[in-house]
Order: structure tokens, then sequence, then C-alpha cells
């Protein structure tokens, strides 16, 4: 497969807002910042189980 024009990932990307270090240097979960529990306790039930 030819890919003559197929752009670059990093051109893509290139002006695409970053996050790094929004939530401090240690932040380990990112945009999981923005979840509060009246989103994430609804969706608890349709959580598989083990």
């Amino acid at each position: 497969m030819e890919s003559k024009n197929v752009p670059l990932v990093a051109e893509l990307l290139r002006d695409a807002p970053k996050n790094w270090g929004k939530w401090g240097p240690d932040d380990e979960v990112g945009s999981l910042n923005y979840l509060t529990q009246a989103e994430v306790l609804p969706a608890r039930p349709s959580t598989p189980t083990t």
C-alpha cells in the first residue's frame, strides 16, 4: 500500500491542545479528574464483577 499523501501523526497533532501538567507534575489519572460521583455511580451496575 502506497502512502505518498498520508500525513504523519506528528503533523496531524502539531496544533492539538496539550494538557500535560494540568493537574500537577504527580498526576496519574489525567482527564479522569473531571469525573464526579454523579457520573461514576450510575455506571456502577453495568460494570462486571469477578
